[in-house]
């Protein structure tokens, strides 16, 4: 049985909804310009990886909002952000274990984080979120 809104016009209005990649309207452009930016190749808005050092150090990608569970039970290891002067994402490193080693997130290219070449983390379950503003990382 269909729902019934006894509330709405009941005549039909030229609204168009926006189509990703094909869209000549304003708002649809700017809905566009922001999927095809944002969507991980699997079509998510974000991405989760989770690292043990195996890949040391690992590359975060444009990604936007990535998330890195780091696991530095295995020794320490480094996680390098991407160019802040390509993005103004948010990036996430969370480390995972309770052992003493650290997990070091650096950038590139002399840029900072809050001013300094990179954030050290130590302790278990604490994390560091960082946006870019075009040209340098700050935590948030």
């Amino acid at each position: 049985m269909a729902n019934s809104y006894p509330n709405l016009p009941t005549s039909t209005y030229p609204v168009r909804l926006p189509s990703l990649g094909n869209d000549d309207s304003t708002w649809g452009a700017l809905l566009n310009n922001y999927l095809t930016s944002s969507l991980t190749d699997s079509g998510f808005l974000s991405k989760v990886s989770v690292q043990t050092g195996s890949v040391n150090p690992y590359l975060m990608n444009l990604f936007p909002g990535e998330t890195v569970l780091a696991n530095a039970s295995g020794g320490s290891f480094n996680v390098t952000l991407p160019d802040a002067t390509q993005t103004t994402n948010f990036y996430t490193v969370k480390k995972t274990d309770s052992s003493s080693n650290t997990i070091t997130v650096n950038t590139t290219s002399s840029q900072t984080i809050d001013g300094g070449s990179s954030a050290v983390i130590s302790v278990q379950y604490v994390s560091v979120t960082v946006v870019s503003n075009g040209a340098n990382w700050f935590v948030v």
